[in-house]
């Protein structure tokens, strides 16, 4: 799908399950530094405008397109919404940190956890779980980097997490992004990685 997009031209796309069908939009993006090189206020409007075309198709409602965060928060009306990010060599997540300006004394804590038991919203993921493998960066490292070094910096956190409890699921495997206000999450899939890494 990703194939032949040549450096410089970015795709965003979003998908969301309605009505038993994957609805998509897509829309191209251009930039000759990257995604990190564009304005926060290009990123957002890149958002927004895959998630109205979401709204026009009658996958979202207008609360979760109209929202700021990348990825809305729970809705009684939508199911889960995933942003992606396609630059021709792989797909990444588009996360809330990637729609805000930080100063470059900011720190971000990447994490990699598995889930507890119980289930309490109302508390951070990090006040609730005892196996998690984290890394902390310098917002340069992470606010410039690319999407797919990103994407590096969040895998040597699974693959430590992994290393520390050999006997975890993959499939279990969560990950997010603590800006030191908010916890942000980083939907993607390890299992697959993690799988491929075993044989």
């Amino acid at each position: 799908m990703t194939a032949g997009i040549i450096d410089g031209l970015l795709i965003v796309r979003a998908c969301v399950l309605s009505g038993g069908r994957q609805r998509a939009a897509y829309l191209q993006v251009t930039g000759s530094s990257g995604w990190s090189g564009l304005h926060v206020g290009m990123r957002k409007r890149a958002v927004r405008e895959v998630k109205t075309m979401l709204l026009m198709q009658g996958a979202l409602c207008r609360t979760c397109a109209d929202g700021q965060d990348a990825v809305p928060p729970p809705c009684t009306l939508c199911n889960p919404l995933a942003l992606e990010l396609c630059d021709g060599r792989g797909e990444y997540p588009i996360t809330g940190d990637m729609l805000w300006v930080y100063p470059p004394a900011a720190r971000f804590s990447l994490i990699a956890y598995l889930p507890p038991a119980e289930p309490q919203p109302d508390r951070l993921v990090l006040a609730r779980t005892t196996q998690y493998a984290g890394l902390e960066l310098r917002a340069p490292e992470w606010v410039d980097a690319s999407p797919a070094d990103r994407h590096r910096h969040m895998r040597k956190v699974v693959e430590h997490l992994v290393r520390d409890y050999p006997a975890v699921e993959h499939s279990k495997v969560r990950t997010l992004i603590f800006d030191g206000t908010r916890e942000i999450p980083y939907p993607f899939n390890w299992r697959d990685v993690l799988d491929d890494q075993d044989r």
